[in-house]
């Protein structure tokens, strides 16, 4: 239960940097995803702890479960597309942060309202299993 009430605290920080900072934040990735040499040392920077999240949680019985379980897991995933995207998709990661700054507002909001819900459901719900 402690693991639940942690990942509220983060998602609600993260929503509110998101909707305070989402503009600085998408400029700082822009300017790590135009350097080819620092975009693949971020990368793997990102994408092996990840990895390694993903094989730790998918060792745990009924990892399915529990709702710290299932957010770690789509943390580590998340961690590893990303690492993949800066390693390998840096193109298609520019043109997708142009457009992300671009849009501003609507993004930080979404991103925001994203993280609430996230941290009312890892709040409200512990046991998701049969």
């Amino acid at each position: 239960m402690a693991l639940n009430y942690f990942f509220t605290i983060l998602f609600l920080a993260l929503g509110l940097s998101a909707l305070l900072f989402g503009r600085a934040m998408f400029s700082f990735f822009l300017k790590i995803a135009n350097d080819d040499e620092l975009s693949k040392r971020v990368g793997l920077a990102i994408g092996i702890p990840g990895l390694a999240l993903l094989i730790f949680i998918l060792n745990i019985e009924n990892w399915y479960f529990r709702v710290w379980s299932i957010v770690s897991f789509l943390f580590g995933l998340g961690f590893f597309l990303r690492g993949l995207f800066f390693i390998f998709f840096r193109n298609f990661l520019v043109s997708a942060l142009e457009k992300m700054i671009s849009m501003g507002k609507v993004v930080s909001v979404f991103a925001f309202l994203i993280m609430l819900c996230l941290s009312v459901l890892t709040v409200s719900r512990d046991y998701v299993g049969q």
